[in-house]
């Protein structure tokens, strides 16, 4: 369930493809921003709603009170002196990085980690720009679409897919895909869900341009579908849910239809990574901790999710029934290696193409330096 307003024309079908084939086996909406201006990134202060595109700020970006975990019995030593300090939404797929946090497993790895939610994408981005946050979590397409527009930030490890999470509700006498021509959708412009959208048309023939588009966050337009005010909408959990509990509403398709569009990705501050890798690894295996710990006490970690996110334990537990993990050697196949990239670098350029292609970018990002596969590569 995408509880935070994050938000995700023309779109060849031959990618979409190529996305379902990349990802099916391996991987609110998360709203995407689309920040204008960043500091280089060599510069030492940079860190599931938007209809407009977040400026990126000159100073300290917005920081919500810390949430950090207690402090395990046994405390190894520290290889960071500070906390690192990472920001993500409440979206459930991001509840692997609390369950690693109140559990020590980022402790135990010798790193310190302190939370900071941030529910807008924009302000996340902004914030690790700005310097406040070290690293953060958002869905693979809005990482192309930051990278463009210089956010220093790089992709260091996947962390989850959904698999009907998000989707398009409509009203019965919309069967198909094809019977949304000509209706009104409501939908993100420029977002993951108006990623997902655009992809699910192209593989029925039509495009946005088929559509009457009216532009608003995933959780207005799931509001605005249970009000009678569209024929469609695209959005995420609890509204899918919601939508089908209506009279005149239900679920026409889910990313469990069309698995790989949406997946989420871990990344940090480029700066932070470069002069600090070992604690970019020592993340790493405090996540790969956790998604043990999940598989096998899965309601210990509901509740965490639970606590956390101020969620009831069956929201959760539903939740996690709409995504599914990416497992350590899945990230690594996706990652590839520095001798041999693997297929992010080509699913990212596909995005790339798609964002230019409707204005959302004006030139592809350095995809080298977007995603590095070497932290990966130490860990065993």
């Amino acid at each position: 369930m995408r509880q935070v307003v994050i938000t995700r024309r023309r779109f060849v079908a031959g990618m979409s493809l190529l996305l379902l084939s990349t990802l099916s086996s391996a991987c609110a909406q998360r709203t995407n921003p689309t920040p204008t201006s960043a500091p280089p990134a060599t510069s030492p202060t940079p860190h599931q709603a938007m209809a407009t595109s977040p400026t990126v700020p000159p100073a300290a970006a917005p920081s919500p009170t810390p949430q950090p975990a207690a402090t395990p019995a046994a405390s190894p030593r520290l290889i960071y002196d500070k906390p690192v300090v990472i920001s993500f939404s409440t979206w459930t797929g991001y509840g692997i990085i609390w369950v690693a946090l109140d559990k020590g497993f980022f402790r135990e790895n010798g790193i310190e980690v302190e939370v900071r939610p941030i529910q807008s994408p924009g302000e996340r981005f902004n914030a690790l720009a700005a310097g406040a946050l070290d690293g953060l979590s958002s869905t693979l397409d809005t990482f192309v679409r930051v990278g463009a527009q210089g956010i220093p930030v790089v992709g260091v490890v996947m962390i989850d897919e959904s698999l009907g999470g998000d989707g398009i509700v409509a009203k019965k006498e919309i069967q198909s895909v094809a019977d949304l021509k000509g209706k009104t959708v409501a939908v993100n412009k420029g977002s993951t869900s108006f990623w997902f959208l655009a992809n699910v048309l192209a593989q029925h023939g039509l495009s946005v341009d088929d559509l009457v588009i009216n532009d608003m966050t995933a959780a207005d337009a799931g509001a605005a579908f249970i009000a009678g005010k569209v024929d469609a909408a695209v959005t995420w959990e609890p509204w899918l849910g919601r939508a089908a509990q209506t009279d005149f509403g239900h679920i026409l398709v889910t990313t469990k239809d069309y698995p790989g569009l949406i997946v989420d990705v871990f990344g940090f501050r480029r700066d932070f990574a470069q002069q600090h890798p070992e604690v970019v690894v020592a993340f790493i295996k405090g996540l790969i901790r956790a998604h043990d710990f999940i598989e096998t006490n899965r309601e210990e970690a509901i509740q965490i999710m639970a606590t956390r996110f101020k969620q009831e334990p069956d929201t959760i537990r539903a939740n996690l029934e709409s995504l599914r993990y990416f497992t350590i050697d899945e990230s690594k196949q996706f990652f590839g290696t520095t001798q041999k990239p693997g297929r992010i670098f080509e699913v990212a350029d596909q995005m790339a193409e798609f964002w230019i292609k409707i204005g959302v970018i004006k030139e592809k990002p350095d995809f080298k330096a977007l995603f590095d596969p070497r932290y990966l590569e130490q860990v065993p």
